[in-house]
């Protein structure tokens, strides 16, 4: 019987995260390579993932999180290219149900929590001042030509999608949170990922910030 509950739990499931999948629409990564300094900087336009099924789920309470990984890779022709650097960071948006504000928390360094009374102030940060350092400019060689590979995960943060560094301090999992994790890990129920890859560039078309627009 119970067996047969658990079925029913995860077809049930099954046919929300086709619904879900159904409802969210397709979205091209912007980005930008700038150096700041003697910084090489990503920028990153995250405003479009906050589509309406999202901020449905945020205003509900379910916490959004952005989280995003940054390759920067030489090219070669045969066995592949060779990572130069790795970077990965994640943005987390709350709302406030009492106060109807927004936070926005990150994991960068230095990083200030931010308050947004309003969802289209929300979008704008998100839409010109996410900017990852990458690595020191001076680091890069002249004569080489580089890729940037991008990822963005959304993760819907419920009960059973938790983040990917949180864990249960007993160690173990109830049967139903357990088989959750294993459905959530088949459908990707709550996640989407986004991938780009940039052209072949050299270091002498990194552009300061001020001249990119952003």
């Amino acid at each position: 019987m119970r067996k047969l509950a658990a079925f029913y739990v995860v077809l049930s499931c099954a046919f929300l995260a086709g619904s879900s999948a159904r409802a969210e629409p397709d979205i091209e990564l912007a980005y930008d390579i700038f150096s700041r300094g003697d910084s090489v900087m990503v920028w990153l336009d995250l405003s479009p993932f906050l589509t309406d099924p999202q901020v449905s789920r945020l205003n509900d309470g379910i916490d959004l999180l952005f989280q995003y990984n940054l390759r920067l890779a030489i090219p070669r022709r045969l066995w592949g290219d060779v990572t130069v650097t790795e970077k990965e960071e994640a943005v987390r948006m709350s709302y406030h149900l009492v106060t109807h504000d927004y936070l926005l928390t990150s994991t960068f360094a230095g990083w200030h929590d931010r308050h947004f009374p309003a969802l289209d102030q929300l979008a704008a940060f998100l839409a010109d001042s996410i900017n990852a350092p990458l690595l020191p400019m001076d680091s890069l060689n002249g004569g080489k030509r580089y890729t940037l590979d991008l990822k963005v995960t959304t993760i819907a943060l419920t009960g059973f999608n938790p983040t990917p560094d949180s864990a249960d301090s007993s160690g173990s999992d109830s049967p139903l949170r357990f088989l959750f994790k294993k459905f959530l890990s088949l459908t990707g129920f709550g996640r989407r990922e986004f991938e780009a890859k940039s052209r072949p560039f050299s270091r002498s078309e990194i552009l300061p910030e001020q001249t990119t627009g952003q």
